[in-house]
């Protein structure tokens, strides 16, 4: 939990292309499996009994959507998405939302105005493999 705050940071881990939360009144969205929001402490203590559909990460991991980079960086995992080696190569990693969107838009790729900065980056390297 993030004690300056009050908040927990958490991950969505459930099925869908994105999930927002109605039934515990923040109003949040997740962006898609791996987007990391923060949630106030009060919300999540009803919110962490769903462990199929959420998980706290720790304090020092990143919010806004930004997904943890995968141990196996650089090769190809069970779902076939190819994943970026380690470090930053192209530059995306630490961007915000409104930064990826921006380039998003100079390499004309079509993101939703309400993607995260892990979709973003996600279109984006897509894109840049051809895919």
């Amino acid at each position: 939990m993030n004690t300056k705050s009050s908040t927990v940071l958490v991950e969505y881990v459930g099925a869908k292309d994105s999930e927002t939360d109605h039934l515990y009144g923040t109003g949040i969205v997740w962006t898609g499996k791996g987007d990391v929001q923060e949630v106030p402490a009060a919300n999540w203590s009803r919110m962490k009994k769903h462990v199929d559909v959420w998980r706290e990460v720790a304090d020092d991991a990143p919010a806004g959507g930004l997904q943890q980079a995968s141990a196996n960086s650089g090769q190809k995992e069970g779902n076939d998405k190819p994943t970026m080696p380690p470090g930053n190569p192209d530059g995306l990693d630490g961007k915000s939302k409104q930064e990826l969107h921006d380039i998003a838009k100079e390499r004309n790729v079509i993101v939703h105005p309400n993607a995260g900065p892990a979709k973003i980056i996600e279109a984006l390297r897509a894109a840049a493999n051809g895919g």
